[in-house]
């Protein structure tokens, strides 16, 4: 019960997810928006694969109640970008780049090589478009998601009871 590990992934995710469900349900209607959810729509893809991908509509609920009853800890805001740059230069030097037929691989993960799965971006050099990442996740993505979780149920430090 660790307000901290909650608010981590929840000031980092939530405007990911949301991101993804925008596509999925403009996918669903029909229209084109980033094509990230295009996957979920092709049937060569295993349905069980597919399927595992359905976890992007609940998890944002549960991490939305799971600040309601902890509360969200500030310190989730630096801890989370701290992570997600890390993460993005472990996906970037040691993870598969896109590949025009990767089959069901996991390829391009946490799209450091531009959005698509089968050919990286080309519209700049490619430490640019990582390090656009680095920035602009941070900035664009964790930070409103902080304040607002700050305002809602924000707390300056952990309960003592955590704390000791």
């Amino acid at each position: 019960e660790s307000p901290l590990l909650i608010s981590m992934p929840a000031v980092g995710i939530l405007a990911p997810q949301m991101l993804w469900l925008a596509d999925f349900f403009a996918n669903l209607a029909g229209v084109q928006l980033t094509g990230m959810t295009d996957y979920m729509f092709d049937a060569a893809k295993p349905l069980f694969l597919r399927s595992l991908s359905l976890f992007h509509g609940w998890l944002p609920l549960l991490l939305l109640f799971l600040v309601w009853k902890l509360g969200y800890d500030r310190r989730a805001f630096p801890a989370w970008s701290a992570l997600a740059v890390v993460l993005l230069a472990v996906c970037y030097f040691f993870m598969p780049g896109p590949t025009p037929d990767a089959g069901n691989a996991a390829v391009n993960i946490n799209y450091v090589y531009g959005m698509s799965e089968t050919q990286p971006q080309t519209w700049m050099p490619a430490w640019a478009w990582l390090s656009l990442l680095m920035v602009g996740l941070p900035a664009v993505m964790f930070a409103p998601v902080h304040l607002m979780l700050a305002k809602w149920r924000g707390r300056s430090s952990p309960p003592a009871a955590i704390a000791a």
